[in-house]
């Protein structure tokens, strides 16, 4: 019996119709134990019809919500814990959202220095840091390369992993000993069917280094070492593991090293830049240690430059815009 043709049948049910369940008994009824028996046939029917009624209005519920992937409360309640970088970089996740992504993902410690995976390596889901940093690296020649980004708490890598047939196209490393959660492929699938507003926010987080990389990309093309170079001290400044209390950068050898390969540059382009700003006021030597200037002054040398200074860098730097 469909849906509509047992609503209709408890309509006459419970509108007394005689030839149902009425308490009166029907012209030509011969003996009281045969109104009674359909006394009780009727009861047992309509009985019957709710609880069908019931489980086809739950199951038809959940079929809707599971199409439409709506969350257990309203959109308007749904929290995305997603926050800005101070210098407008990418978003990261917040520990409400690490929290509930722990609920699916696997965790792991790396020690420093560990090769989480290699470039070409098979790919499968994704890696969010919780502590430490990630290097992701391209080897460009030996004993040079290339890194495209750095995983801080609260972001992401490796996502390619959800791409089906998927390889890294980066090696990652772990840059101090680091945490992460890894979500694989069926598990993130899982976490969009169940939590579909924390899925939003990771959604959110990954479309926010998309363009991250993306401007990145931009800056290669398109500025000079010097701002790439004031850049990339400015993203470095937004992790607390470069920085001092007082916010100045410091660059031990092993992070001057790192620095050239997040401008893309040779280390005699990047020395001759760290020059000019040692001139300037914004960069202090100490012994092998640099201390790079507060966030503010780096901001604040990076918009001041004009049309005429883009020029000049781009002349006097021909051959040294990006790793060769």
């Amino acid at each position: 019996m469909t849906i509509d043709g047992m609503r209709a049948f408890l309509d006459v049910a419970l509108s007394g119709a005689p030839n149902v369940m009425s308490s009166e008994s029907p012209p030509g009824a011969h003996t009281h134990q045969r109104t009674s028996t359909m006394r009780r046939c009727g009861c047992g029917l309509m009985r019957a019809g709710m609880r069908i009624l019931q489980k086809q209005d739950r199951n038809f519920g959940l079929s809707r919500a599971a199409q439409t992937l709506q969350p257990a409360i309203p959109l308007a309640e749904a929290r995305l814990d997603v926050g800005e970088t101070l210098t407008g970089g990418p978003a990261r996740l917040s520990p409400i959202e690490r929290e509930a992504l722990a609920a699916y993902a696997a965790r792991a410690s790396w020690p420093a220095g560990f090769a989480i995976y290699q470039r070409g390596g098979p790919a499968d889901g994704v890696f969010i840091v919780t502590q430490g940093r990630v290097v992701l690296r391209s080897r460009v020649r030996a004993g040079r390369g290339f890194v495209p980004w750095i995983a801080t708490p609260g972001e992401s890598f490796g996502s390619e992993g959800l791409a089906p047939n998927a390889k890294y196209a980066t090696d990652a490393r772990a840059d101090d000993e680091s945490e992460t959660l890894f979500l694989s492929a069926t598990r993130f699938r899982a976490f969009v069917r169940e939590q579909p507003q924390h899925a939003l926010a990771l959604a959110s987080q990954l479309m926010a280094e998309r363009s991250a990389l993306l401007d990145k990309l931009r800056e290669l093309t398109t500025l000079s070492v010097e701002q790439r170079m004031v850049s990339t001290l400015l993203r470095m400044a937004n992790n607390a593991t470069f920085t001092r209390e007082d916010g100045k950068i410091v660059l031990c050898t092993a992070r001057y090293r790192l620095l050239c390969e997040l401008v893309g540059a040779t280390r005699e382009s990047v020395s001759l830049v760290l020059g000019r700003l040692t001139g300037e006021g914004l960069v202090e030597r100490k012994g092998s240690t640099l201390i790079i200037a507060a966030p503010m002054q780096l901001a604040e040398r990076l918009e001041s430059a004009t049309d005429n200074e883009l020029l000049i860098a781009t002349f006097s730097e021909p051959t040294e815009q990006t790793v060769q």
